[in-house]
């Protein structure tokens, strides 16, 4: 009886190259599924830390919103004008005399820096004329200049000064000509405040009719 061994090795020969392919492929399913896994986890990672960013970013967000309103508020509590009594002279026959004196007083109280301030002022005289009760009312000062910067704990203290050149000097006559000594003058300052608070904000305050005399 005659026995076919070449037969047998190559049906071996066959098995072991299977048995090989699939363990071949089982290891780059592993590798692939080693990747992925690491590719998930990385992506993970990525997705955890950019929340983490997020949660950051929104937080210091919130505390300059905080920190801007509170300052805001702050710049607005605090400016004093007049800040003392002011000095306002007014002469019909020499114009050039005339000449106001505002003592101010701005105070930082937030945590930003305060600038590019521009105070306007204005003054209008409130009077009744000759042989009337009937109220007339003139402007007889404007005059705005820029301000110093402020930073964050500083007081901004001085005196907004007006000379000639700032007065209505037509309206100041017709106002000596028109007045009525015998009754109640009333003077008012009209103010007006912009200022940049750190960049970041653009504030404008307006005051009106405030009382130079207090009454």
């Amino acid at each position: 009886m005659t026995y076919n061994f070449s037969f047998l090795k190559k049906v071996s020969e066959i098995k072991h190259i299977f048995s090989l392919n699939r363990l071949i492929s089982c290891y780059n399913y592993m590798m692939k599924r080693i990747r992925r896994w690491k590719e998930l986890s990385r992506l993970r990672k990525l997705s955890s830390l950019m929340k983490v960013c997020i949660s950051i970013a929104g937080l210091i967000i919130s505390m300059v919103g905080v920190l801007t309103y509170v300052s805001i508020d702050s710049f607005c509590c605090n400016v004093i004008i007049p800040y003392d009594d002011p000095e306002l002279k007014l002469n019909g026959s020499d114009a050039k005399s005339n000449h106001l004196s505002l003592p101010y007083k701005i105070s930082n109280e937030g945590y930003f820096d305060i600038f590019d301030i521009m105070l306007k002022v204005e003054i209008d005289v409130v009077y009744c004329k000759n042989n009337s009760d009937k109220e007339s009312r003139r402007t007889i000062f404007l005059h705005e200049e820029s301000l110093k910067r402020i930073r964050p704990g500083e007081d901004l203290m001085d005196i907004f000064e007006g000379s000639y050149d700032d007065f209505e000097n037509s309206e100041i006559l017709l106002f000596l000509e028109e007045l009525d000594v015998s009754k109640k003058i009333t003077r008012f300052l009209e103010i007006e405040i912009s200022a940049s608070l750190s960049g970041l904000v653009q504030l404008h305050i307006h005051y009106e009719d405030i009382d130079i005399d207090g009454e």
